[in-house]
This record gives structure tokens, sequence and C-alpha cells, in this order.
């Protein structure tokens, strides 16, 4: 029990809504661990000039985040269940000594996550086409693979996509020159 106002309000709903039907305070939320896929923190003094050269991708781990992938368009309730682990793990961070940086989490989605875009409030990014932002305090970004333009900036996070993006990417790395 935080304080006296939280147990007073649990008490209250408690006592307001059994007659109504099952009440449960204090439920746990998850007894299982959660997971995210990538963590990256980078390294201050070699990150910009190691990661200059992969293009987006090199640009997203400029800073700490974490990384979702779907191989599948996610449904908008798994795009949603991100930002709660992100949300947990950014918790988790908190309580490290020393501290670490405080990860943006990024959503590599292969084609466009349409429910989880409008329901979660995504708008368009000024990462530019097919990247978009959520909600400022969440700290997420949803790459939709399938919308980036088709360059060398783009390639290494286009062969995370699937079907014909993916198709299409696995042909421009074969005709770079070795």
């Amino acid at each position: 029990m935080h304080n006296k106002f939280d147990q007073f309000v649990k008490q209250l709903a408690r006592d307001g809504f059994s007659p109504g039907g099952h009440v449960e305070t204090d439920a746990e939320v998850s007894p299982d661990a959660l997971r995210i896929d990538v963590w990256f923190v980078p390294d201050a003094g070699r990150a910009r000039r190691v990661l200059a050269g992969l293009g987006l991708f090199g640009r997203m781990g400029q800073r700490a985040g974490t990384m979702e992938v779907f191989h599948r368009t996610p449904a908008g309730h798994q795009v949603a269940d991100c930002l709660a682990r992100h949300r947990f793990f950014c918790r988790e961070l908190e309580r490290r000594r020393p501290r670490p940086p405080v990860p943006v989490q990024w959503v590599i989605s292969s084609g466009r996550p349409a429910a989880a875009l409008r329901g979660l409030f995504f708008r368009r990014s000024r990462w530019g086409k097919g990247i978009y932002d959520g909600p400022p305090l969440m700290r997420t970004r949803i790459v939709v693979v399938s919308e980036l333009p088709k360059t060398r900036d783009t390639l290494l996070v286009r062969l995370m996509g699937a079907g014909r993006t993916l198709r299409e990417a696995i042909a421009e790395l074969r005709a770079l020159p070795p």
C-alpha cells in the first residue's frame, strides 16, 4: 500500500463495486518475465564513427534504444504490449546504479500496423517516410519497413522486412560491389 489515499480508494472501490460483481485489489499484472528483443547502449567514443556507414540503422543506434521486430505486421494489441514492456523496462533501468540512459523503443514492422498507428496515436515522424512517432512519454517509434524509401540508406532496415520488400532488399544487397 503506497499511502492512505490508495488504501481509501481501494476500499471504496471494493465496497462500492462488490455488490455488482467480482472485485480484486492489488491484482498481479504478470508473473512471467517480459523480454525485449534488443537493447543497445552506444559507446560514446565509438558509436558515431562505427555506425555512421550503416545508414538509417546506424542512426537508430546513435542513442540508447530497444528494438521489437515483427516479421508479420503486428496487430494493435501487440504494439500496445510493446509499449507496456518498454515502460516496465524503463522503470527497471531507473532502479539501476549507475542509471543507464533512457532508451527509445523502435518497433520494426514489415507492413503497416494501421490499428496500432491509429489507436495508439502515432504520427508521421521527422525521421522520414515510413517512420512514425508515438506519444512523447512513450519514447517509441514504429518503422514500417514496406514504406521506407528504396535507397542504400535504408537497406539494412529493409532486410528486416518480409515478402516483396525483403526480396528486393536481398537483390540490392547481392548487387552491391564487394
